[in-house]
C-alpha cells in the first residue's frame, strides 16, 4: 500500500474548517500537576479533538513514528523461525489511546512459502511471536466479560490502540486513526490476544520470542553488530 504520511488538510467534522496542532491545559494526576498536551483545534469553530478521536491521529500520526526505522525487522526480509522460513510483508504501528505521550508498539505480518501467516509484535524491546487462532468456543456477548474455551475476561481489562502507520501488504485497508479493542489475557500458559474493531474480531496465540533467536533470523549485517555491541555493553556493565 502506499504511504500514508502524506501531507494534506485535515478538515474539521463539524464545520470544514482546517485543523492545527495545538495544547490545552490538562490535570495529570500521576505527576499532581497541570500539565499541556496536543490537541487538534479547528482555526474556524475552535472545537477540539483529542487522543480519543481520529481526526487527533491524522493530525499528530508523524510524532509517533520519529523511531520507526528502528527495528530488526524490515518489509522483504526472509527468515527461519521454528524451520520454517517466514517474509516480512507488511506491519502495523499502534498508539495506546489512553496515552498522550508517546507509547506504541509494532505489529509486522510475515508469511511462510505455505501462505501461514505469523505476526511479530515488537514493544519495549521484546518480540512476541503469534500465530491465528480458531478458539473452540467464544463468546463476546456476556455483559462485561467475555468467554473464551470457559474462562472469563473482563472487558474492563481491555485497551485501545490507534492506528498511526501502515506500510506493506495488510488483509485490508488501514486508516490512521482507526481503533482497535485489545484483550489480552494468559490461558494454559499461552498468550492469547483478541483484537476487535468495527468490522472484524481475530484472535491470536503465542509467546515471547528471544531476541537473540529474531536477530539470527533476520538481522542484516548492520542490525547484528548493533546487538552484538549493546550485548557486549550489557556485560561490562
Amino acid at each position: 500500500m502506499a504511504d500514508n504520511q502524506e501531507l494534506k488538510a485535515i478538515k474539521c467534522p463539524a464545520c470544514s474548517g482546517d485543523l492545527s496542532r495545538s495544547f490545552k491545559a490538562q490535570y495529570d494526576s500521576e505527576e499532581e500537576e497541570t500539565v499541556q498536551v496536543p490537541v487538534a483545534k479547528c482555526l474556524s469553530c475552535g472545537k477540539e479533538y483529542d487522543q480519543h478521536t481520529q481526526e487527533y491521529y491524522e493530525l499528530f500520526a508523524d510524532t509517533f513514528t520519529s523511531d520507526k526505522d528502528a527495528s530488526v525487522f524490515k518489509l522483504g526480509l526472509k527468515g527461519k523461525i521454528d524451520g520454517i522460513e517466514y517474509e516480512i510483508i507488511g506491519r502495523l504501528r499502534y498508539q495506546d489511546e489512553e496515552e498522550w505521550e508517546k507509547e506504541t508498539w509494532d505489529e509486522w505480518l510475515a508469511i511462510s512459502a505455505e501462505g501461514v501467516y505469523r505476526y511479530f509484535v515488537e514493544e519495549e524491546g521484546k518480540v512476541y511471536s503469534y500465530e491465528e487462532y480458531v478458539p473452540k468456543s467464544m463468546d463476546m456477548e456476556k455483559g462485561d466479560s467475555i468467554e473464551f474455551e470457559g474462562k472469563k475476561i473482563s472487558k474492563s481489562s481491555g485497551y485501545v490502540g490507534r492506528i498511526v502507520f501502515a506500510e506493506g501488504e495488510l488483509p485490508w485497508k488501514p486508516e490512521i486513526g482507526e481503533p482497535t479493542t485489545i484483550y489480552e489475557f494468559k490461558k494454559d500458559g499461552a498468550n492469547y490476544t483478541i483484537e476487535q474493531s468495527e468490522d472484524e474480531i481475530s484472535i491470536t496465540r503465542g509467546d515471547i520470542i528471544p531476541y537473540k533467536k529474531v536477530m539470527e533470523a533476520f538481522g542484516t549485517e548492520e542490525t547484528r553488530k548493533k546487538y552484538q555491541g549493546n550485548v557486549s555493553r550489557k556485560k561490562v556493565y
